[in-house]
């Protein structure tokens, strides 16, 4: 059982299909929300749900039944690509964590001494890879990576998905295949994403790849 779940930031593109096989298995939804989604998919796949999941999340589970000697554990994940941020700093307190750094600075624990490498990092190469921050205190979770956090205060990162391990070897395939599976996975990419209850838009950066995105949306539409 699941004691508690937290979500910061949810956008599951393939919950209508984890539902589906989550009902087929007797889980009862009370909700059409894509983050029940996570809820019902831990519970029934545990951490394995993370490489099922397509979309952009951070959020949080607590899990009172895990952790060393079944006292508890604190999941931590980020989506594949870290579209979503998760930030987090632990402390002889315990562990804070928000999808915002902000958030964290609220309390008078954490410390606010910048990270001078992460400084460096930004003046070179203007971001900060994770898991630097501009605050020495504060981490950022890597994106694919989950936290497991214990009660005993343990936390260990965990990569659960790489995109180097999931290339398309098209080495050997022609020019017309190499464009047939481009515009497959454009079209399945954008076809997801296209699932949404509330009104959605097209920014333009005047570059081929948003065009791109509007002319597949339209014609999948």
């Amino acid at each position: 059982m699941v004691h508690f779940v937290s979500m910061l930031t949810v956008k599951i593109y393939n919950h209508l299909e984890l539902r589906q096989e989550l009902e087929s298995r007797g889980h009862i939804y009370q909700t059409n929300s894509d983050s029940e989604a996570v809820l019902h998919g831990y519970e029934e796949w545990g951490l394995d749900l993370l490489g099922k999941l397509k979309g952009m999340y951070a959020f949080s589970i607590y899990d009172s039944n895990q952790g060393v000697g079944g006292k508890g554990r604190l999941i931590l994940a980020r989506d594949k690509l870290g579209i979503k941020p998760l930030y987090y700093s632990i402390t002889p307190e315990g562990i804070t964590y928000a999808s915002e750094i902000k958030a964290i600075l609220k309390f008078s624990d954490i410390s606010r001494e910048p990270d001078m490498i992460a400084v460096s990092q930004y003046l070179t190469m203007s971001a900060t890879p994770a898991p630097r921050t501009m605050f020495a205190g504060i981490n950022k979770l890597p994106p694919g990576h989950m936290a497991i956090a214990d009660l005993n205060g343990e936390i260990e990162i965990r990569e659960y998905w790489s995109v180097l391990d999931n290339r398309i070897d098209l080495s050997e395939a022609s020019e017309e295949e190499i464009v047939e599976q481009i515009s497959e996975s454009l079209t399945s990419s954008i076809r997801r994403r296209l699932m949404t209850d509330v009104p959605f838009g097209v920014f333009f950066s005047g570059g081929v790849d948003s065009s791109l995105n509007l002319a597949f949306k339209e014609s999948n539409g």
